[in-house]
Order: C-alpha cells, then sequence, then structure tokens
C-alpha cells in the first residue's frame, strides 16, 4: 500500500579552489606561521627573562603563551601541508583520468580501424 519512498539527496560537490586561491590561501598560512613564530619567540625571550627575575608566575603564564603560539604554527604548517597534498592528489587524479581519456579513444579508433579493414577486404 503505502510504501516509504527513499529519495537520494545529491551531495553538494565539495568546493574546488583555483591555482589563484589556493595560492593566496598558502601565503596566509605562511603569513600566519610567520605571525605565531614571531610571538613564539617573543614569548620565550620574555619567559627566560621572568625565570632569571625569579617571577615564576609570569614565566608559568608566558610558558603557556609560548605553547600557544608554538600549537599555532604547527596547525597551521600542517594544514599547508595537507593542502598541498590533496592538491597534488587532485592533479595526479584529473592526469590519470585524461591518460584513461586519450586511451580509450586510442582503443576506439583501433576499433574502428580494424572494422573498416574487415569490411574492405
Amino acid at each position: 500500500m503505502n510504501k516509504a519512498h527513499s529519495v537520494t539527496t545529491p551531495q553538494p560537490a565539495p568546493p574546488v579552489l583555483d591555482q589563484a586561491e589556493a595560492e593566496r590561501a598558502g601565503r596566509m598560512l605562511d603569513r600566519l606561521a610567520e605571525m605565531a613564530m614571531e610571538r613564539a619567540e617573543a614569548m620565550h625571550a620574555a619567559s627566560l627573562a621572568a625565570i632569571k627575575a625569579g617571577d615564576a608566575a609570569a614565566a608559568k603564564d608566558l610558558e603557556l603563551s609560548l605553547d600557544r603560539a608554538g600549537r599555532c604554527v604547527r596547525r597551521a604548517l600542517a594544514l599547508k601541508l595537507r593542502l598541498a597534498r590533496e592538491r597534488q592528489e587532485m592533479a595526479d587524479k584529473a592526469a590519470a583520468q585524461a591518460r584513461d581519456r586519450a586511451e580509450e579513444k586510442a582503443e576506439r579508433r583501433r576499433q574502428v580501424a580494424r572494422a573498416v579493414d574487415r569490411s574492405i577486404a
């Protein structure tokens, strides 16, 4: 009687970055990593100064800030590497698909050539 219908909804395609957008994102990640590294260096110097001054509370706070800045650097670099790897994988996949299409085209041409040869003979 009344049966539930299952309707598949198409999944949205993942956003594709063009080359310019990918390069811009890479530059932004580079800058973010540079800023975090500068911050980490400043926190490190301030932490050493606090340790030499015997201010344990300030040293602890500065070390926490240093840890956070270091984490930001690691994440930015890891994301940049992941994005580069994904772009390379997409390029490799596109190249493989192009090779497959070229091979299929060549095979169709060979089949047509054989069929023409047989029909002439």
